[in-house]
């Protein structure tokens, strides 16, 4: 069996629904099946995934993962450490990606760069979200309109785990996500891979559609 050239791995918490639909989409991707495995890893879930994701009949590789809850860091962390592709995609259980998404990632890589930071694109219907939904669609407007310019000019501080790839070993090398942050923690590993002489680029056809289920304020407080 041949490795894969990309491991895409995705922390899920509740949100099986949310899940199902973006593997739906992975099954739609551009890029040959055999190019991509996909690693689920449930962070404790009230009601398990695994069983849900057994019966699915995905056209590439699908493994589950189960933890007792200790957080997306920790639960990603498990993932890389189970990919056996040399480039790892991360995305988030709420996003949905077009078919060109993993080819993109790939196609960055391919030109030598080695932190990419994909198109984060939100999903219509956001005037009827609460305001700091709004308020983050916009921040993520403002990157993408200043960034699509620049693409070489990103820096580690705006990684975000909804769109981002890297090379494994490298991950391995500055340790992996810090598994101590409950917030921030991409950002805080995009500083330390910089600083490790990553190549960054932001690859604007290499996009997710954010369809964040968030109505909490405490939660974005």
């Amino acid at each position: 069996v041949s490795t894969p050239r990309l491991s895409v791995v995705i922390a899920t918490w509740n949100r099986l629904q949310l899940l199902s639909e973006l593997l739906d989409a992975l099954n739609q991707q551009s890029l040959a099946a055999d190019a991509f495995e996909v690693i689920v890893v449930d962070d404790g879930s009230k009601v398990p995934v695994a069983p849900e994701l057994a019966k699915r009949r995905d056209r590439y590789t699908l493994r589950v993962l189960t933890q007792q809850n200790a957080g997306a860091a920790a639960a990603r962390h498990a993932g890389v450490r189970d990919a056996k592709a040399p480039i790892v995609v991360i995305t988030d259980d709420d996003m949905l990606v077009p078919p060109e998404f993993l080819a993109e990632h790939l196609k960055a890589h391919d030109a030598g760069y080695t932190l990419v930071l994909g198109h984060i694109d939100n999903e219509p219907g956001l005037d009827t979200k609460p305001l700091f939904e709004r308020f983050h669609a916009e921040q993520l407007a403002r990157f993408v309109a200043r960034y699509s310019r620049e693409p070489t000019k990103v820096r580690g501080v705006m990684v975000c785990t909804g769109n981002v790839s890297f090379r494994r070993d490298d991950y391995l090398r500055v340790g992996g996500f810090d598994r101590s942050l409950d917030r921030s923690e991409d950002r805080e590993l995009g500083v330390r891979l910089q600083k490790a002489g990553a190549r960054l680029f932001f690859a604007k056809d290499a996009r997710t559609i954010n369809r964040s289920d968030h109505l909490d304020t405490k939660v974005w407080m």
